[in-house]
């Protein structure tokens, strides 16, 4: 498995990652080849980020605060390893690669949780394009509006919550994917991201130096590398 930002091992990579996100994938998220749309993760993506700006109390310095600035978005990427079905499990990870003066790099790891009947629907191979058919997932896909198995049934709509952040958690703690002994294990990947996003000035519109509350924060809980990736 080769992506073009992880520089050494996967699981390496998967290991350096502290927070992550639970979702459960959604009838209207899939397409008419009955798996979640490419365009889906990158919602994924950023529902996980916000609540990992919110988990770390970075909510407010980033977004809403007198002195926060804009954080867009300069450039997003994505891998599509596996496909993933209605009522799949995953947890979708966040952390920051790199931080700048006025830029910082965030990495995202899609990992499905195991189905209790042992059935992950793994497909193989790796997506660069559009193109495939819907008998590319080795096994096949089950029908899009085929019931999760037993005992998962009533977990298979449970609501994700998309209103806002997640509340702190003050004490820097990892996710369920730990408390539950279910590890980040490279087998379970089915995508992967990176974006880069840059602080700008609201009044000029320019690229402006992150808070140093924030730099703080994100350099103590993930450690990322310090560089401008990108030149902001």
């Amino acid at each position: 498995m080769r992506l073009s930002f992880i520089a050494g091992p996967v699981d390496a990579w998967l290991e350096g990652f502290r927070y992550f996100r639970p979702f459960r994938v959604r009838f209207g998220e899939l397409d008419a080849f009955g798996h979640v749309n490419n365009v889906v993760y990158f919602r994924y993506f950023e529902q996980a980020r916000i609540d990992y700006f919110g988990r770390l109390g970075l909510f407010t310095d980033l977004f809403t605060g007198p002195s926060s600035g804009l954080i867009v978005v300069a450039q997003q990427e994505a891998h599509y390893l596996k496909p993933l079905y209605f009522g799949d499990a995953i947890d979708v990870g966040v952390r920051c690669a790199r931080l700048g003066r006025t830029s910082l790099t965030l990495d995202y790891a899609v990992l499905r949780r195991p189905r209790p009947d042992g059935d992950v629907r793994a497909g193989t191979g790796e997506t660069a394009g559009e193109g495939g058919s819907a008998a590319a997932g080795r096994g096949g896909p089950a029908a899009p509006d085929a019931p999760p198995p037993a005992g998962e049934r009533n977990r298979a709509n449970e609501a994700v919550d998309v209103s806002g952040p997640a509340e702190p958690a003050g004490d820097g703690s990892r996710s369920a994917v730990d408390a539950s002994e279910d590890r980040p294990r490279p087998e379970r990947l089915v995508a992967a991201g990176r974006s880069v996003l840059v602080h700008l000035d609201r009044e000029r519109k320019a690229p402006a130096a992150l808070p140093e509350a924030v730099r703080a924060v994100l350099s103590a809980f993930d450690r990322p590398e310090g560089a401008d990736e990108w030149g902001y």
